[in-house]
């Protein structure tokens, strides 16, 4: 019998967004230099992003990337969400 429903469920999401929510302040010029990295933005632009916390880093990206994005963020001083 058909619900209706797709077959991948509500709950499985596939696309996740990567926001920047902190960072640590001692650590900073890491966090912004990273977020360059990470973007492909100018240093300015980067810097804005870190500054400007909580800002989005990265949308619709896969949850393996989302993931590895965190870990690298972390450990350059960030906190990190993802969505």
């Amino acid at each position: 019998m058909d619900d209706g429903k797709d077959e991948i469920g509500e709950d499985e999401k596939t696309e996740f967004d990567v926001e920047l929510t902190a960072f640590d302040e001692a650590k900073k010029l890491k966090v912004i230099k990273a977020i360059k990295d990470i973007t492909g933005v100018s240093l300015g632009e980067a810097k804005e992003i870190v500054v400007g916390a909580p800002k989005t880093v990265k949308t619709g990206v896969s949850k393996e990337e989302a993931e590895e994005l965190k870990k690298q963020l972390e450990e350059q001083g960030a906190t990190v969400t993802i969505k």
